[in-house]
């Protein structure tokens, strides 16, 4: 279901984008990673230690980590990206 779910978010996404684009409006998603929050402290040591090993980088993002990507989909450095799906995921997507 997980899978599923984020297929037709990305789905969606594109739709959106192209839906919107001739209005100027531009439709992006952000995927992030795990990162170190308080709900993943809040797992088994094993579980974090899983989290952290299963991306390329072998670690969580931190939590000022997610702001850089978010930032470029807002900002005008990111003004020709529509109907992307960012993967801010410490190479997690590739991994798999």
């Amino acid at each position: 279901m997980y899978a599923a779910a984020k297929a037709a978010l990305a789905a969606f996404t594109r739709s959106m984008a192209a839906e919107y684009a001739p209005r100027g409006i531009r439709v992006n998603a952000l995927a992030p990673g795990a990162a170190d929050t308080d709900t993943v402290r809040a797992s088994t040591p094993e579980a974090q230690q899983g989290m952290a090993k299963a991306s390329h980088q072998g670690r969580l993002a931190e939590a000022d980590e997610r702001v850089g990507p978010a930032l470029l989909l807002a900002a005008d450095a990111g003004s020709f990206l529509t109907g992307q799906v960012l993967h801010a995921d410490g190479g997690l997507v590739v991994a798999r």
